[in-house]
């Protein structure tokens, strides 16, 4: 037994040589089926999809003005659930989506399009449907494959910081800081914002990428401090005598004590002593370079708080007659 297995309807070749597409409709007649590379179409606002078997232009003629026509299109293979049905519609501001009937994951889908309706192209009621639009293939959502700096980031106040995304494919990236809208990178595959630390405190920096695939979100912990003041040195030097009062040809002990009044550690740190010229040096700790009257310890250690050093000296004799 011999069976026709050809799809009803008006045949066409697909623009992108995937097969013949068969257009039926239950109202009115199919006219001037052709098939329409993706390319003789415009370009702005067309959504990021793929349109494996290009685009087809048509008329509905027969129907009485504002009829309603329900049109079965059988393409050469499988299209998946969710398939959608695009078409330009230069009066209606660029590119529509048109509601789809059969979708269920086999080569069949169906659009319904109303004369004088947003589906046909002329706008009238007048007994003609001109339409012209394709089947999509949802293509898989976009996802960013680099993202810089890593999470958590540090700054303090009046500081930029940049933050960057790269994504697989074309899309719209939109900046948040605590999700609040700051920016909007358009049709682009890497982008960047910098953003201004102004509010101490913990931050949400997030870009979403999106198209009509879906979406991708990236986002990092900043946590921002208060301006960190530059380190202020600062020293003070006393010295007391022991005992205070000292015989001729006696020996006294003086402690000098060195201490740190800023805010940073003094490393090295130096001291220098002049003798008076009743007293001679006999000792110090730790040990001190002496000449010509001059006592001078080179280096003391680091002095996070406070250094004291020991200094021995002997008062000379008083000469009679003087």
């Amino acid at each position: 037994m011999w069976v026709n297995c050809t799809p009803p309807g008006t045949p066409v070749e697909t623009a992108t040589g995937t097969g013949i597409a068969y257009f039926a409709t239950d109202a009115g007649t199919i006219e001037n089926l052709v098939a329409v590379g993706e390319a003789m179409l415009p370009e702005e606002g067309k959504p990021a999809l793929v349109f494996p078997h290009g685009f087809f232009s048509f008329d509905i003629t027969g129907l009485t003005p504002g009829q309603t026509a329900v049109v079965t299109i059988t393409l050469p293979d499988n299209v998946p659930v969710g398939t959608q049905y695009w078409k330009h519609h230069a009066s209606e501001g660029g590119w529509i989506q048109i509601p789809m009937g059969s979708d269920d994951g086999d080569e069949i889908i169906t659009i319904t399009l109303v004369d004088g309706g947003l589906e046909d192209d002329d706008g009238t009621a007048n007994g003609v449907i001109v339409d012209q639009g394709g089947p999509d293939i949802p293509g898989a959502p976009p996802v960013i494959t680099f993202f810089a700096p890593l999470s958590p980031v540090s700054d303090t106040v009046c500081n930029w910081r940049t933050f960057n995304v790269t994504v697989d494919q074309t899309v719209n990236v939109s900046w948040y800081l605590n999700n609040t809208l700051q920016h909007t990178n358009v049709s682009t595959i890497e982008a960047s914002y910098t953003l201004h630390a102004e509010i101490e405190g913990e931050h949400n920096v997030s870009a979403k990428a999106e198209n009509a695939n879906g979406t991708d979100m990236q986002t990092w912990i900043w946590n921002v401090t208060g301006a960190v003041s530059p380190a202020q040195p600062g020293i003070s030097v006393t010295k007391a005598a022991n005992p205070p009062d000292v015989a001729p040809s006696s020996n006294v002990e003086f402690t000098i004590t060195v201490s740190n009044t800023g805010d940073c550690t003094l490393d090295p740190v130096r001291g220098v002593d002049t003798l008076s010229g009743w007293m001679s040096y006999v000792s110090s700790s730790p040990v001190a370079d002496t000449h010509d009257g001059t006592i001078i310890w080179n280096n003391v250690g680091p002095s996070g708080i406070q250094k004291r050093l020991r200094l021995l000296l002997a008062s000379l004799p008083v000469l009679l007659g003087q």
